[in-house]
């Protein structure tokens, strides 16, 4: 008795029945999840369990055991209790790999916490809570895919663990691009414009592969099944036009990213040639600069690090001014303000 037509077969009979999950299980005295679990072909009722759920569905013993219906005019052939046994303990043999494999997946994605965790604590990144979130997502990210690919002749399985895995993956790289961004673009030549357009080319690519493996799965399973050929040329055409769909928005994603990192550009030069003209400072007076943007708006916050006069470039006593800088396409770049940023203001003591 094999877990995943098992599963497929229960499914079907209790959807001809008009039934839910919660429905079925109810009726034979257990869980929704015990229902789930045997529908995706990851585990088997138990011997008590069987006539029960034969009952529900409808069926005899015999069909369910065999995961299929019988022609009335097929007379039911009678097992005894020895072969009704052996088939039952093929199907613990079955449910007892499928443990084996759920301990293996929860052992690595164990190690995984633990080891991701002790890793970003160690590089200073996190402190050991956020080492354990950061793990734990890692580890979701992995054992989603694992399952994913453990189950990819199953349909429900698929979509499950498909979803589960863009999900968790998702959810990951957008912690850490929003969290570490600024740190991991420390080691990546081009500095943050790079690492931005590294993190969107490597989440399309993860989406476009995903779409690209369970478009192969499906056409190969309708093949099997010998489903009508334009079901087929219709499904492929769907799925090649939300790739192509992807496609076009990573581009215009990528597009928007040039455009802001131009503008972004554009602000800080803008800022630092107000600060030498507005300040008669040597080129070689401006020694650093720090920027940020505002949301998702056009308005940035741009930084800059000067020698004030010669006597300070001698000396390397530094000082700091700041503008706000607006740009549309109307005006250009707008000053929206500009002064010594707050903490290096010194108000004199009252005498």
């Amino acid at each position: 008795m094999e877990a995943k037509e098992f599963g497929r077969f229960i499914a079907g009979m209790r959807k001809e029945k008009k039934m839910t999950q919660a429905e079925l299980a109810e009726k034979i005295h257990v869980t929704d999840k015990a229902v789930s679990r045997w529908e995706r072909g990851l585990g088997f009722p138990d011997i008590q369990t069987i006539e029960p759920l034969a009952q529900a569905l409808g069926i005899s013993v015999l069909e369910l055991m065999r995961s299929e219906r019988q022609e009335k005019a097929v007379p039911e052939i009678q097992y005894t209790q020895k072969e009704v046994a052996e088939m039952l303990q093929n199907a613990g043999d079955i449910s007892r790999q499928q443990k084996k494999q759920d301990r293996n997946a929860n052992v690595i994605a164990g190690f995984l916490v633990i080891g991701v965790a002790a890793a970003a604590w160690a590089a200073k990144i996190v402190n050991v809570g956020g080492g354990l979130i950061l793990g734990g997502l890692v580890a979701a990210a992995f054992v989603s895919l694992w399952y994913f690919f453990q189950n990819l002749d199953d349909e429900e399985s698929r979509k499950v663990y498909g979803a589960a895995s863009i999900l968790s993956i998702g959810i990951l790289a957008s912690l850490v691009n929003f969290v570490w961004g600024d740190q991991l673009a420390e080691f990546i030549p081009g500095g943050l414009e790079r690492k931005e357009q590294i993190f969107w080319t490597l989440w399309y690519l993860f989406v476009l592969v995903m779409m690209m493996i369970g478009t192969i799965r499906c056409i190969r399973r309708q093949r099997q099944k010998k489903e009508k050929k334009y079901k087929t040329v219709l499904f492929t055409a769907i799925m090649a036009t939300i790739m192509f769909v992807t496609l076009w928005q990573y581009q215009n994603t990528m597009q928007n990213r040039y455009k802001n990192t131009g503008i972004w550009s554009g602000a800080q030069q803008y800022a630092e040639v107000l600060l030498k003209r507005n300040k008669n400072l040597e080129n070689d007076w401006l020694i650093g600069d720090e920027s940020w943007r505002e949301g998702n708006k056009n308005t940035f916050e741009i930084r800059l690090t000067y020698y004030a006069d010669a006597d300070d470039a001698k000396e390397g006593r530094e000082s700091e001014y700041q503008y706000k800088i607006h740009f549309d396409d109307v005006d250009g770049y707008v000053i929206k303000s500009e002064g010594v940023p707050e903490k290096e203001i010194v108000f004199p003591e009252n005498k």
